[in-house]
C-alpha cells in the first residue's frame, strides 16, 4: 500500500517565536479569544506595526465552541479580507478557518456540512495555537456545532490547514490544570487513535509514538505539578504531533462516540474522549491481533504478553489521570440511543478502520455496555 507523507504548513517551533512570525500584507482578519492575555496581545500588536490600521478587522470568538449561527453572523458583517490571522485554542482557531472558508467559497456554513455547496477556496490562514489539544494548525479540519440542529460536524479542505503557524510553547505558561488537562488528553487520544487503525501507519508510527510517549510522562499528576517551561514544551509537542497524526491518518471509535455524546453534555472534549475510550477500546480488543499490545508496549516502556494486558495498563494509567468524579451523560442513552447509533453510523469511514463490530447490531451492544458500566 502506497502512502504520501505531506506537511504543507510552515512550522516555526520554539519559545519566543511569536515575536518572529511574518504576517502576510494586504487586508488581515485577526480573530482571537476574549480571554488572550494581555503580555501575548501586546505581542500581537508589535506584529502588526506594517500594516495600516485600516487593513486588521479584530474579531472576537464568541464563547464556547464554534457554532454555525456565531460563524454566519460574524461573516455577515465582515469586510473584504485578504487572509486570516488567529491566535488561540482549538475551538478559536476552528471559527477562523470557518471564516476563511466562507470568505473564499461564500454562502453559510451548514451548506457545507453535507456537501450541499462545495469548497471552492480558502482564504490563506496563519496561526497562533495557545493550548494543546487539537492541532487544529496542522490538520484540514474544523469542528463545527450546527445552531439548528445540535450536530457537530466536521469541515475538510486541504487549504484548512495553516499556511504557517507559530507554535510557541510559553504562550501555554500559566494556562490552568482544568485547561491544559483536557485539551492535552485529547492529543493523546488523537495519537492513539492514528495508530489504533486498519489502515497503514508506518510513516506517521514515529510520531504519533513519540507524541504518546510525551503524554505518557507529562500528563501524570506530580509532572503537572511540577510544571516548568520544559514541560509546556514537551505539551506543544504532542499537540502537534497528534495534529499531524490524525492529518495523516484519521481519529477512531472514541471521536465518533465522543462527537455522538457532545450533544447531550458539556464535558469538555479531551476528558469526554478520556471517558469512552477504556469502551471503544475493549470493544476492539479482540481484533487487534497485537497491535495495542504494540503501541502501549512503546508507549510506556513495559513489557506485555498480550492486547487484554496492554489494555489493563492503559486504562489504569488513563484512570490515574483523570480520576474518578467524572461521569458519563448516561441519562441521554436511555432516552436516545436511537439518535446516538444514527449519529455514530453517520461516520461511513469507520467500518474500513475500525477492528470491531461497528453495525447497527454492534454499536446497540457497545452503548449497552457503557450504560451498564
Amino acid at each position: 500500500m502506497h502512502q504520501r507523507f505531506n506537511i504543507p504548513t510552515d512550522i516555526i517551533f520554539g519559545n519566543g517565536t511569536l515575536a518572529d512570525f511574518q504576517l502576510p500584507a494586504g487586508d488581515l482578519l485577526f480573530v482571537s479569544s476574549a480571554s488572550l492575555d494581555e503580555a501575548t496581545f501586546n505581542s500581537i500588536e508589535n506584529l502588526f506595526s506594517h500594516h495600516d490600521d485600516d487593513s486588521i478587522t479584530r474579531i472576537i470568538k464568541p464563547s464556547g465552541e464554534p457554532s454555525s449561527e456565531d460563524i454566519d453572523e460574524v461573516f455577515a458583517g465582515l469586510p473584504k479580507f485578504d487572509s486570516v490571522f488567529s491566535v488561540g485554542g482549538g475551538s478559536t482557531l476552528d471559527f477562523a478557518k470557518s471564516l476563511a472558508l466562507l470568505g473564499g467559497s461564500g454562502g453559510r456554513i451548514a451548506d457545507y456540512e453535507f456537501g450541499d455547496r462545495i469548497v471552492s477556496r480558502v482564504k490563506p490562514l496563519y496561526l497562533v495555537p495557545t493550548t494543546c489539544g487539537t492541532g487544529s494548525e496542522v490538520t484540514p479540519f474544523a469542528v463545527i456545532n450546527n445552531s439548528n440542529t445540535g450536530r457537530k460536524f466536521t469541515l475538510y479542505h486541504p487549504d484548512l490547514r495553516a499556511a504557517q503557524a507559530v507554535i510557541d510553547p510559553s504562550l501555554l505558561v500559566g494556562l490552568p490544570d482544568h485547561i491544559i488537562l483536557p485539551t492535552a488528553l485529547d492529543a493523546f487520544s488523537h495519537c492513539l487513535e492514528a495508530l489504533l487503525t486498519r489502515g497503514n501507519t508506518q510513516l506517521i508510527w514515529p510520531i504519533a509514538i513519540h507524541g504518546l510517549q510525551i503524554a505518557w510522562r507529562q500528563l501524570k499528576p506530580e509532572s503537572r505539578a511540577r510544571g516548568g517551561l520544559d514541560y509546556f514544551q514537551e505539551l506543544a509537542l504532542l499537540s502537534l504531533f497528534g495534529g499531524i497524526a490524525i492529518a495523516h491518518s484519521r481519529t477512531g471509535l472514541i471521536h465518533t462516540l465522543s462527537v455522538a455524546f457532545a450533544q447531550y453534555t458539556k464535558t469538555p472534549h479531551g476528558l469526554l474522549n478520556s471517558l469512552l475510550l477504556p469502551f471503544a477500546i475493549r470493544h476492539n480488543l479482540e481484533g487487534y491481533d497485537g497491535l495495542l499490545c504494540r503501541v502501549v508496549e512503546s508507549t510506556s516502556g513495559e513489557l506485555l504478553k498480550d492486547d487484554h494486558e496492554a489494555y489493563e495498563v492503559l486504562v489504569s494509567w488513563l484512570q490515574d489521570i483523570v480520576g474518578d468524579d467524572l461521569r458519563l451523560p448516561l441519562s441521554c442513552m436511555a432516552e436516545h440511543k436511537e439518535a446516538l447509533i444514527s449519529r455514530i453510523s453517520q461516520d461511513k469511514g469507520l467500518p474500513a478502520i475500525c477492528h470491531g463490530d461497528v453495525s447497527e447490531a454492534g454499536l446497540g451492544r457497545l452503548l449497552e455496555e457503557i450504560y451498564r458500566a
